[in-house]
């Protein structure tokens, strides 16, 4: 009888303590987990947007650490939810995780990077007005948005609404933060001197946007961004200049130039658009001929190697042969620097540079006199205006002059001059828009095109490219490169394979006939096939700027 009453006591305590579990902790483990497979969902979403452009397969390797590196930070950021839980509490996370990866992902897709520390810095330069945001958002973005959503319907069914408070939990929880996220951060980090793996030239797993994306994922690269803050760079002594540098660095002697020179940097202009017809246009019918001329150096893809600082990038690898520092943008941080340039090396009389913004934008008043220009011309005008502008100062110099040009029309969001090009292109094309507004800066190019065919006294020089990318599709990953020698350009010798950006300055450097200019930068001539670039390029440009190094090494 005892043994019954006692079977039968603890059968009735076991039924209790089943049904308390039921009632409290079954429904609260399941709204755990789904609370973890939304977020998890939102940073693999975050994920696949990273590498959508790219032309990966994925190993079972790679699938098992995303999966796992993804999961983990899940978990935690749950856990860190429900330690005290409150509907609201919940509601806050995912609408911030939301922004964070939005914000990224826009950024992104026009920057080729993600959001850091020193994206506030420049952030009056990012324009992310309504214009500029719209063009790359995307309907898949809206998944954020429903998730959440679906949250918040959750968490108001009635069995959902108790609060956790439960002192296990939350050791649990603390523990967890200290065992799994502080090593697991450590172990994500990784210095992004020496590339910038989101760039698509990197298609390798090992350093490209797959490996990036894994250990810089949007919700990791803040705390990975933190631990780069005390690195410094100090000054670049005589004995830590290496072997390579030393070649590329000569005596600093005036060197004489009689050669005109001007280098148009062309908003946003992709190597597919130039010559080429889509849908029976020629998009650049008047760079297409000066591509046919016999004395024009053509490169078709050149990889853009510019940061933050875009298009303020693209002016500092073509006038100097550096690259952009990795963190932060170079002309916003390293303005009062002294750098060497094309515009000193050409000594020319009329040295002036045109661009179509206000003289404030990327610093674009103090750089012009950093990159050995003389005069600035900056006023919001069309590609046009600034054109006849340029044309009808060089036209008035009795002397040699160097100057250059930056165009805007085909600046996202490709709206404001697009209905001035006369191409017939079909309006459901996807990037119709940007076609036309690229037409409408080639017509307007004509005249100075035009000009610099003629013969002359003296020789000229006519540079266009572009200054760097702006669709994300796997066919924009690079930029053409267009050089004009009256004098002619033997191309007989040429290396033009795998041409990098930095590989203008030198190529440009040598067709002026400046040859013997000090600083011979940090590419490759294109014309010369046994030319070499320097090895660790990035890092070394980074150590140069950072150190001011031709500051120390002109005195």
């Amino acid at each position: 009888m005892h043994n019954e009453l006692y079977n039968a006591y603890w059968l009735m305590k076991k039924k209790l303590f089943l049904r308390n579990i039921d009632n409290q902790s079954v429904w609260q483990i399941i709204l755990f987990l789904v609370f973890t497979l939304i977020i998890l969902s939102k940073n693999i979403y975050s994920f696949v947007c990273m590498i959508d452009s790219t032309q990966i397969n994925l190993s079972c390797m790679s699938v098992i650490r995303i999966l796992s590196t993804y999961t983990v930070f899940a978990l935690i950021i749950s856990i860190i939810s429900f330690i005290y839980y409150r509907q609201i509490v919940s509601w806050i996370i995912l609408i911030v995780t939301d922004c964070w990866i939005l914000a990224n992902l826009l950024y992104y897709r026009s920057y080729h990077d993600l959001l850091s520390i020193w994206s506030i810095d420049s952030i009056n330069q990012l324009q992310l007005y309504d214009g500029i945001i719209f063009p790359y958002c995307r309907l898949s973005d809206l998944f954020l948005i429903l998730t959440t959503l679906l949250w918040v319907c959750i968490t108001y069914i009635p069995r959902f609404r108790k609060k956790i408070i439960t002192r296990n939990l939350t050791i649990f929880a603390l523990t967890s933060v200290v065992v799994f996220f502080i090593p697991w951060t450590l172990m994500a980090h990784r210095s992004k001197n020496i590339i910038n793996p989101f760039n698509p030239y990197y298609h390798d797993v090992s350093m490209g946007r797959v490996w990036y994306a894994q250990t810089f994922s949007v919700t990791a690269h803040g705390f990975n961004e933190l631990f780069s803050l005390p690195k410094r760079w100090g000054d670049i002594t005589d004995e830590s200049v290496t072997v390579d540098l030393q070649d590329r660095l000569g005596v600093h002697t005036s060197v004489k130039s009689d050669c005109d020179v001007v280098i148009v940097l062309f908003e946003s202009l992709e190597s597919w658009v130039v010559d080429t017809t889509i849908y029976g246009n020629e998009i650049t019918e008047n760079i297409n001929l000066l591509i046919r001329e016999p004395n024009t150096l053509f490169v078709k893809n050149v990889f853009p190697q510019v940061k933050m600082g875009r298009s303020a990038d693209a002016q500092l690898i073509t006038f100097t042969g550096l690259l952009p520092v990795t963190q932060g943008i170079t002309c916003m941080r390293y303005m009062n620097n002294t750098y060497p340039s094309l515009a000193e090396a050409s000594s020319a009389c009329f040295r002036k540079i045109y661009v179509p913004t206000s003289p404030s934008a990327w610093n674009q008043d103090a750089m012009t006199y950093a990159f050995g220009f003389k005069e600035l011309y900056a006023e919001e005008v069309s590609d046009r205006v600034i054109c006849n502008k340029l044309l009808d100062d060089v036209k008035a110099q009795d002397s040699s002059f160097f100057v250059m040009m930056t165009t805007m029309a085909s600046h996202v969001p490709f709206e404001m001059y697009s209905d001035s090009s006369d191409i017939a292109m079909p309006m459901d094309y996807q990037y119709a828009k940007y076609l036309k507004s690229v037409n409408y800066t080639d017509a307007c190019l004509k005249p100075l095109i035009d000009y610099c065919l003629k013969e002359k006294e003296r020789p000229i020089l006519l540079v266009i490219t572009g200054d760097h990318t702006t669709l994300d599709t796997p066919m924009s990953n690079s930029v053409p490169f267009i050089m004009y020698c009256s004098e002619g350009v033997d191309i007989s010798d040429g290396n033009m394979k795998e041409t990098l950006q930095m590989d203008i300055y030198p190529t440009i450097l040598n067709a002026m006939g400046c040859g013997e200019y000090y600083w011979k930068g940090l590419g490759r001539n294109c014309l010369d096939s046994s030319a070499v670039r320097i090895n660790n390029a990035e890092e070394l440009s980074n150590q140069l700027i950072k150190s001011n190094f031709f500051y120390m090494n002109n005195e």
